[in-house]
């Protein structure tokens, strides 16, 4: 049986691609920055990524993207450019006819790969929250991926976190446009990665900032606990990595607004996994159908 799969993780800025063995390792990877010019100009650097293997021993490719697959098998992703409708799907199929290839949401794919490999094992109800360029939630459920009737379960950057109705929000919703990475250079006008070095250096006005982030994921994480209950929250993303310097205004603001049964034993923690949960859960789901 072949031992290895390849996973792609299509950001908002990045695309990541790995080779990974049936353990998880990763043996090789490749990342490059979105070129947001053109749609087409996306799944082509998709494209190149892959080609950049060997594809004579792979078990089958996995696609991990930021937003939802529809029932006609387009992708719908509104932080990529001319992706209301895109084709990903026929593309792979044009371009690799003789390997396998299959496409998951982002959200989903790093809960499965948290859940194989990381600080998931042993839940069976988990919420793998990604908050970047855009935000949305990976939800298993008694140990099964939830994805709704439409396959758009997990799409909390809608959740109302703002009574202010902004037209913004029907485009990306009230809390992603409220506590999504492009929210910090929106409310200060500098760049994020400007702010996390300014709040390493203890830095008041960043600390500030990012501590008032932590207040506005707090909320919304407030309404996924009282609804859905879960036993873990595992945060990825590049807002992630911030984690240290909002953890206590977060889980402060969570403590506010949550139902206190929801929160009495609840984890809620960063992805172990990192930047390699997209790649690995991507990998893992074609193990899991290709066996």
């Amino acid at each position: 049986m072949k031992e290895i799969s390849i996973g792609v993780d299509l950001g908002g800025t990045n695309i990541r691609a790995g080779i990974v063995k049936n353990n998880g390792k990763i043996l090789d990877c490749y990342e490059v920055k979105i070129n947001r010019n053109t749609s087409y100009q996306i799944s082509e650097q998709i494209c190149n990524l892959i080609e950049k293997f060997d594809l004579t021993n792979i078990l089958g490719i996995g696609i991990a993207i930021p937003g939802v697959i529809k029932s006609s098998g387009n992708i719908w992703a509104p932080n990529l450019p001319g992706w209301e409708d895109f084709p990903l799907s026929k593309i792979l199929h044009e371009r690799f006819p003789r390997t396998s290839t299959f496409i998951e949401s982002d959200r989903n794919a790093m809960l499965i790969g948290e859940k194989w490999l990381g600080v998931a094992k042993g839940y069976k109800n988990i919420v793998f929250l990604i908050i970047g360029t855009g935000i949305g939630a990976g939800l298993m459920l008694d140990g099964k991926i939830y994805r709704g009737s439409e396959g758009i379960a997990g799409s909390v950057g809608w959740l109302i976190t703002n009574k202010n109705y902004l037209p913004e929000y029907k485009k990306i919703g009230c809390f992603e446009y409220m506590a999504a990475g492009p929210s910090i250079t929106r409310k200060t006008k500098l760049d994020s990665l400007f702010i996390s070095t300014k709040a390493e250096t203890g830095n008041s006005d960043a600390l500030k900032v990012l501590g008032e982030l932590g207040e506005e994921i707090g909320i919304g994480i407030a309404d996924i606990v009282s609804i859905l209950n879960p036993e873990i929250i595992i945060m990825g993303g590049g807002v992630s990595n911030l984690w240290k310097f909002f953890e206590v205004q977060l889980k402060a603001t969570l403590k506010k607004w949550s139902n206190p049964l929801a929160i009495k034993h609840l984890r809620i923690v960063p992805s172990s996994l990192g930047n390699e949960a997209g790649i690995i859960g991507a990998a893992k789901i074609i193990f899991e159908r290709m066996r």
